[in-house]
């Protein structure tokens, strides 16, 4: 882990050809813009910087455009600048772009060179986006032949995501990243498997987010059958969001009632989220017991803000 200026940091990289989607997904999953169908934006000249403030820490963010003269540039003259100290390497390609596959794997296999030399330790992810673009019953063969193809001369580990800004997989995908570099099970794991024990006939799952809704950690409760889809819990979330800027809810606990449970979401402090899905049968059984439970995810969501100070202190 870096730091400047005392702050601890991140140094995460978006590298990919033109028009892959790299801006636009820094300014859904990390600055909550929400992209509409059709919507777009100009293309990245050069490169961008930018830091997203997370638990006191800094996720230090360039996004490289995409263009053939930036894409020589950032490999070339500019390789130590852009591949020195990276902790965490995005890799975007289109599916649909079948014609620069091989553009693509020329600068995805590049670019892995010069992080043998600046950042032997990154870890390397590979977005395969836009894919809702692509039918259903198509994505599997695509997807599967596009990674053997862009690894059949790699030998370093690669986790790869089918992502879209227009569900739930990027904001999986990013918080995936997120958590694996700045290690946020070990700070935050405990805490939410303790809540679901002591709560265990109430509690279905307990979910760590971002404000933007970034899918940080999730707990489930096992003596719950079927677990709740991301989809429908990002839904709930972005509910209690609006809720929040529309009517300044500050401080408390934002309900959501669907079917089968009651989505309680909490903002915390420096720009965490928890939602916590309860059994809707077991929380209207009586007006007390659902008085405690909401005096109980208070004292939890101070505890998990008690935990995120452990982030700038390195401690355990």
């Amino acid at each position: 882990m870096h730091s400047t200026n005392n702050i601890q940091s991140k140094k995460l990289v978006l590298l990919g050809l033109a028009e892959t989607g790299k801006s636009t997904i820094i300014k859904n999953a990390l600055e909550g813009i929400i992209t509409r169908p059709g919507e777009k934006y100009d293309a990245t000249i050069n490169y961008q910087r930018k830091i997203k403030r997370l638990c006191g820490l800094e996720i230090i963010i360039f996004d490289l455009g995409g263009q053939t003269r930036f894409l020589d540039k950032f490999t070339g003259d500019l390789s130590r600048f852009v591949f020195s100290d990276i902790d965490a390497f995005i890799f975007v390609i289109d599916p649909l772009q079948t014609a620069l596959y091989s553009r693509s794997k020329y600068y995805l296999e590049l670019s892995l060179e010069r992080m043998k030399i600046f950042s032997s330790n990154a870890e390397i992810f590979v977005f395969l986006h836009k894919m809702d673009l692509i039918p259903r019953p198509d994505r599997n063969i695509i997807s599967d032949n596009l990674k053997k193809y862009l690894t059949s001369e790699i030998n370093n580990p690669i986790q790869y995501f089918e992502t879209s800004v227009f569900n739930e997989s990027i904001y999986e995908a990013i918080g995936s990243i997120i958590s694996k570099i700045f290690d946020l099970k070990r700070i935050f794991n405990k805490t939410l498997i303790d809540y679901i024990t002591k709560n265990i006939k109430t509690i279905v799952e307990v979910h760590l987010l971002t404000h933007e809704g970034i899918f940080l950690l999730q707990a489930s409760n096992n003596h719950f059958k079927n677990s709740i889809p991301h989809k429908k819990i990002r839904k709930y979330f972005i509910y209690a969001l609006e809720q929040k800027i529309l009517f300044n809810k500050e401080n408390t606990v934002i309900s959501v009632e669907g079917k089968k449970n009651v989505y309680l979401t909490y903002f915390l402090e420096r720009g965490l989220a928890v939602l916590i899905a309860v059994s809707k049968q077991n929380l209207t059984q009586d007006v007390k017991f659902s008085s405690e439970i909401y005096e109980d995810i208070l004292k939890f969501a101070f505890s998990l803000n008690e935990k995120s100070n452990l982030l700038t202190k390195g401690g355990r």
